[in-house]
């Protein structure tokens, strides 16, 4: 419940527009520094644990999946849109962390319009992206058939 009330209340607000950001290894260290700090206080780890070992909540895993869910809408978009033509440049001009760093690798501006044309294989790609919502802890000796439950923090 509370790493539900963490995503949708604080993230939402330290994200803001964060689809047109430049993903720099800087920005990437700042933002997860942040969110470590942030998410210890609610799952009592360290925050060197939250940063390192099994996150509980990847932040910019999160902001990669919503910039190539964006991408897929500008995509979709006509050839009359000035954003559609901003990302044509990015794509001409490639730089690291940029709005196209999740994309399809392609050889053609029209063959990546294609790939995001196709809704059902976008989602599929930012589903790939985003980090699975219950996290799940096994019980007892790791072997097949082992119980799982969802990883729960207690208060």
């Amino acid at each position: 419940m509370r790493m539900r009330l963490y995503k949708s209340s604080v993230c939402s607000i330290l994200t803001y527009g964060s689809e047109a950001w430049r993903l720099t290894p800087k920005v990437c260290a700042a933002l997860n520094g942040a969110n470590s700090s942030m998410v210890s206080k609610i799952t009592g780890r360290t925050i060197r644990d939250e940063a390192t070992e099994g996150k509980t909540f990847d932040l910019v895993r999160w902001i990669r999946a919503r910039k190539l869910q964006w991408l897929g809408h500008i995509l979709r978009m006509g050839e009359e849109r000035k954003i559609k033509r901003a990302i044509y440049v990015m794509f001409k001009t490639p730089q690291p962390g940029d709005m196209l760093m999740d994309a399809p690798q392609v050889d053609s501006w029209y063959e990546l319009c294609a790939y995001g044309c196709d809704r059902e294989y976008w989602k599929a790609r930012v589903r790939a992206l985003r980090q699975p919502r219950i996290t799940q802890v096994a019980l007892g000796p790791h072997k097949e058939g082992a119980q799982t439950v969802p990883f729960t923090v207690s208060s």
